[in-house]
């Protein structure tokens, strides 16, 4: 494991223990579920999130190597209540009932760290897995022509190459989403979606921690 993930994951584990300390108040803490579209600048968008609420942030890569190692998992797992067991699996059925497909160790991931909360996910299906009682669920756009400029300068190549990657980003995102039994064009499986032409990072940051503060309020 490298340091930055042991350092994510001890962190995490920390903001749950706290969370959980005897004699504090137990706020409910949702996750923030960001989905985005190639070029629409979701990854600074939950970053910003993750920085202003001080949860920890978990990215595609950092998902896949947790759902990829068991012992990452039961790392995970330290300090939770027995409790939400029966919800997680209810969650996990619910999941497989509408897409069998769907990778068990990547949903089981998703889901157990939208019940524990207190975490910004970007992408992996995190939208589509989480249930709205667990997570506000954000999906970050733009228009195609800004997506193709900001990723020509990005990666620095040509406009024309650069489209061609924004539609094969899409056409990925599409099937991704497909996979979890959601169609892509349906924005109503959002309770967010922020246009980063029309509205900053810090903007679409600030609506989206407003819009958690004001859909969870602390009980």
């Amino acid at each position: 494991m490298d340091e930055a993930l042991a350092s994510l994951l001890a962190r995490q584990v920390r903001r749950w223990q706290i969370d959980q300390g005897a004699g504090m108040p137990r706020p409910h803490a949702p996750v923030v579920a960001v989905s985005r579209w190639a070029g629409a600048r979701g990854e600074e968008v939950a970053q910003r999130v993750a920085e202003w609420l001080d949860y920890g942030l978990f990215g595609p890569e950092t998902i896949d190597r947790l759902a990829a190692d068991a012992t990452l998992r039961e790392q995970l797992a330290l300090g939770a209540d027995p409790d939400p067991a029966t919800e997680l699996a209810a969650q996990l059925d619910a999941v497989r009932a509408r897409a069998p497909a769907a990778p068990p160790a990547l949903v089981e991931i998703v889901a157990r760290l939208g019940l524990r909360g207190m975490a910004v996910l970007l992408g992996r299906g995190a939208a589509a897995i989480l249930p709205p009682s667990h997570a506000l669920r954000v999906l970050v756009v733009a228009p195609d022509a800004l997506r193709a400029e900001r990723l020509a300068k990005d990666q620095g190549i040509d406009l024309a190459e650069a489209r061609a990657c924004v539609a094969s980003a899409d056409a990925a995102r599409r099937a991704a989403l497909a996979g979890f039994g959601f169609v892509a064009e349906d924005l109503t499986h959002y309770d967010l979606v922020l246009n980063t032409e029309a509205l900053s990072i810090d903007a679409v940051a600030a609506l989206t921690v407003d819009a958690l503060r004001r859909r969870f309020p602390l009980r």
